[in-house]
């Protein structure tokens, strides 16, 4: 954890060392000169480099604090957290056969990325983004066309916002997927591929051409997160799925969503 603070802040060491770098310079400049000059040609010279360095480091000021200052996002995602990975109840409303309003309510599981800002500045209109989907086939992974770039819901945030600000030291969830219990899994989705049970991205729109869920199998995912001031970093989750049901979530990632790279391990820290 102390180490992560203090990567943190490299940026800024940097900056200062920039500035103590310039001004020993100008010092052991002057120095070596000092013997062939008088007192007064040594103080005035001393007096022109520090003008120059302090002009210098005025002059990179603005660039070199924006740098400092800039977001810089990472993409975590830790199964084995509660937090993260979480058996809920979803409550769709459908119409009836008579057009009255009918409530299912399925057993479902819930899969969260987590979006860190590890820079100093807040990360502005912050976007998540499912970039590829890879299939293994035949011992080799194959680029999945039927898969088109789409982005990924904030948690709680459905209905109002599509980007985030996110704060330095803060992390915001974001919706993956999820995996609805087999009995119901025809009616909160749309039906089943093939009669197997499907893992469903969480994406803001479903198009009506290529696919937005997984059948069994095992895949390499990228998935993006980048801002207004933030530049784009990039996930890779390699999981096998074997398009079955267990109520325990624990035993779901054991033995039929099976994190293979790009996961961390353990629960979450609870601070950066």
């Amino acid at each position: 954890m102390r180490i992560a603070k203090v990567l943190k802040y490299w940026k800024m060491v940097i900056f200062i060392s920039m500035a103590v770098v310039f001004y020993s310079l100008a010092v052991w400049l002057v120095a070596r000169s000092a013997q062939y000059l008088s007192n007064i040609e040594t103080a005035a010279l001393i007096a022109s480099f520090t003008a120059i360095v302090t002009g210098i480091l005025a002059l990179l000021k603005e660039a070199l604090w924006s740098w400092v200052k800039s977001p810089r996002l990472a993409i975590k995602f830790y199964p084995y957290d509660k937090r993260d990975c979480m058996t809920l109840t979803f409550n769709i409303t459908q119409k009836g056969p008579y057009g009255q309003p009918v409530e299912i309510k399925a057993p479902g599981q819930y899969f969260r990325l987590r979006v860190y800002n590890l820079g100093l500045g807040t990360a502005e209109d912050v976007e998540v983004t499912l970039e590829e989907v890879q299939r293994l086939e035949k011992g080799n992974y194959i680029i999945d066309s039927e898969f088109m770039q789409l982005r990924l819901f904030w948690s709680h945030w459905k209905q109002t916002r599509y980007e985030l600000s996110i704060p330095s030291g803060v992390y915001r969830h974001c919706d993956l997927g999820f995996i609805v219990h087999p009995d119901y899994d025809n009616k909160v989705s749309p039906p089943k591929d093939e009669g197997r049970l499907q893992f469903w991205f969480e994406v803001i729109v479903r198009p009506t051409a290529g696919r937005t869920s997984l059948l069994p199998g095992t895949y390499k995912i990228k998935v993006s997160a980048f801002g207004r001031n933030a530049s784009k970093v990039m996930k890779t989750l390699e999981f096998e799925w074997k398009g079955e049901w267990d109520d325990k979530l624990d035993q779901m990632l054991d033995k039929h969503f099976i994190p293979k790279a790009g996961f961390e391990s353990g629960r979450a820290a609870e601070e950066l």
